[in-house]
């Protein structure tokens, strides 16, 4: 879980576990067309966010961690989803219980763009990943015209990892190591 009360905070925000009854705030999140300019799928139909939803659900009761709703403290609005994926599952492989990386996750309500509410929420998951779970590394995946999102991975401390493809689509790939990793590689020279 994400901690005994089930929420994991950073000074602005508080994220929790999802539950069902947010099909209607995820779905105005995945449907809105500029918060989903960045991804292959583009706008989500209620049918899509229901599957993510059910997805999100079933990734915390496997893992105990999945992509967490995400409120601002001093209203309550929900304000997007954050929070570690396993890897592997996003790759669409069958769920095992051994993996090595997560994908940091991270999708907010352009009310909130630009206000460093991103950078506040990323930074905290890997602090709480790091703490956590037992991996070496934390990848973060956007496409390479959201240089929004680029700078937020920039600025919790991810180096560009690689350029690569992703559903068939262009695809950058940020990476952070755990700090006490002896053997950690950084590809900073890998910018074409």
């Amino acid at each position: 879980m994400i901690k005994s009360n089930n929420r994991l905070e950073t000074p602005r925000t508080y994220l929790r576990n999802f539950c069902l009854d947010d099909l209607e705030l995820l779905y105005q999140l995945h449907s809105d067309p500029q918060v989903m300019r960045h991804f292959y799928t583009g706008p989500r139909s209620k049918i899509a966010v229901t599957k993510n939803l059910h997805d999100y659900i079933a990734h915390q009761a496997t893992y105990n961690f999945s992509n967490w709703a995400v409120f601002e403290k001093s209203t309550d609005l929900f304000i997007g989803r954050a929070g570690p994926l396993v890897w592997e599952v996003t790759q669409a492989a069958a769920p095992t219980s051994s993996f090595n990386s997560v994908e940091l996750s991270y999708v907010l309500h352009q009310k909130f763009w630009g206000l460093g509410f991103a950078t506040e929420i990323a930074s905290q998951i890997i602090t709480w990943v790091f703490k956590n779970l037992t991996i070496d590394k934390i990848i973060a995946v956007t496409t390479p015209e959201n240089l929004a999102s680029q700078k937020v991975m920039v600025k919790v401390g991810m180096q560009l990892d690689q350029y690569t493809t992703l559903n068939g689509f262009p695809a950058v790939q940020y990476i952070i190591y755990r700090p006490d990793t002896a053997t950690q590689t950084i590809y900073s020279d890998l910018l074409y």
